[in-house]
């Protein structure tokens, strides 16, 4: 049997074509079922996506000033530093639709 390029070439499009085709379908069921799962959790998500992203400019703010000698922010920084990892802990669990979440927000 003589192996011709063009059929190899062929049968391994064909074989990619295929499984791209089974991956594609398979995320798109997958990604259905996470958007069903955490549509009750979305505000919750996207607030402490918000106060991670503004935490986190406002602690370079304060350690910014504080590298230039003016320490008066230095409770601010380290009440900010708690935010951030109660709004991370909070942001990550809601992710993970963590049954241990309502005991951490107080709901």
């Amino acid at each position: 049997m003589v192996i011709n390029r063009r059929d190899i070439m062929y049968k391994t499009m064909v074989a990619a074509g295929g499984a791209i085709a089974t991956v594609s379908v398979a995320s798109q069921n997958h990604h259905q079922h996470h958007k069903k799962a955490s549509e009750p959790l979305r505000a919750l998500q996207e607030t402490t996506g918000v106060c991670l992203s503004k935490g986190l400019t406002c602690s370079k703010h304060c350690l910014d000033l504080m590298y230039e000698g003016d320490l008066s922010l230095k409770e601010c920084k380290q009440s900010v530093d708690e935010m951030l990892v109660y709004c991370d802990s909070v942001f990550k669990l809601s992710h993970q639709g963590s049954s241990t979440l309502p005991k951490l927000t107080g709901t």
